[in-house]
């Protein structure tokens, strides 16, 4: 006897799209969800609509929210995130947004993971960027000590003014308002003569970093001497000295 497919279905058990138990069945709730966690019942999927779906496998910790859907006749899925981080409610309000995306024609999955690869590039590009800190490090160390007999004037003034509020920043992400505020601060503790020390040796780091490729625009560029609070008078060697 040749039975209908259906009723094969019904003796033998849905096919295995990937093990998945996804099929016609009552919208999930968070009462179901967790006596699910609590009995500790594993499942590759389980069905809420709209392509949104729960999977707890055997090495998971906590079941996580996906989401699939067809693109060009091909069947996709994502990760959303993990029960523990993300409601029902919320799973569900992002599966809608998915869809209604993917019915526009976007690869939602790839658009994730675009963005990812862009954060990750991002984080290796930030780790190998060049620090002010550095950068003051290397001018100290290349264009003072050989040619200062002094040379510590300046490390007082990286260590103790320029450091501490953009030592940590990006070269190329110093903008003139960040130049400004170091000044401020020195100047608000009575120093104008150091804030205009300090301008006038921030402005050569920065241009040495121009030689190293480093940026392209100097951020003490607009800045006078008085914006600092002091003056510049010329002595023999040729480097100004504050007054």
């Amino acid at each position: 006897m040749v039975y209908p497919l259906w009723f094969l279905h019904i003796i033998l058990g849905t096919p295995s799209i990937q093990s998945l138990d996804i099929r016609k069945m009552p919208k999930l709730t968070d009462m179901q969800i967790r006596a699910w966690i609590k009995a500790g019942e594993r499942f590759e999927g389980r069905a809420d609509g709209n392509g949104l779906y729960l999977r707890y496998r055997e090495a998971d910790k906590t079941p996580t929210w996906r989401f699939r859907y067809k693109l060009a006749g091909k069947s996709r899925a994502m990760l959303i995130g993990s029960y523990a981080e993300l409601s029902l409610a919320k799973a569900r309000e992002t599966a809608k947004e998915l869809s209604a995306r993917v019915s526009l024609g976007y690869d939602v999955a790839g658009e994730k993971q675009e963005r990812k690869a862009k954060a990750l590039a991002k984080i290796e590009d930030d780790k190998n960027a060049m620090r002010v800190s550095q950068l003051a490090a290397e001018y100290f160390e290349r264009q003072i000590l050989p040619r200062w007999k002094h040379p510590d004037i300046l490390r007082r003034r990286i260590d103790k003014d320029i450091n501490p509020c953009i030592g940590q920043m990006r070269v190329e992400d110093v903008k003139p308002r960040h130049i400004d505020d170091m000044l401020k601060g020195i100047v608000d503790r009575g120093a104008p003569t150091i804030a205009t020390d300090v301008l006038r040796w921030t402005r050569r780091i920065f241009d040495y970093g121009i030689k190293r490729h480093a940026l392209e625009i100097n951020p003490c560029s607009a800045f006078e001497v008085s914006d600092a609070g002091g003056k510049e008078v010329a002595v023999n060697d040729g480097l100004p000295v504050t007054s």
